[in-house]
């Protein structure tokens, strides 16, 4: 995979995460209250993991061109692992 094409991954995740996300938040007045906390950790786990995404694709960003190839592996296995949560 190259650069670019691991940058619109993220970048698609991370918008189909936002959008699940505003989802979350507005169902969260028609939970039961015994189902909040959950819903709320859900919401929670989501946003993390949405900053975490941002800061990869930043870093991905900012790595040089001429390093992609020793760096692809690492930021590979990065993004599967938080896709994978």
């Amino acid at each position: 995979m190259s650069k670019d094409d691991l940058k619109t991954k993220m970048e698609e995740s991370i918008n189909e995460w936002r959008k699940e996300l505003v989802g979350l938040m507005s169902r969260s007045d028609s939970i039961p209250e015994h189902k909040k906390q959950g819903h709320l950790e859900e919401i929670k786990t989501l946003e993390r993991k949405i900053e975490e995404a941002k800061v990869k694709a930043t870093e991905l960003n900012n790595s040089p061109d001429n390093q992609w190839e020793s760096l692809k592996e690492g930021f590979n296995n990065a993004w599967d692992s938080l896709v994978n949560r």
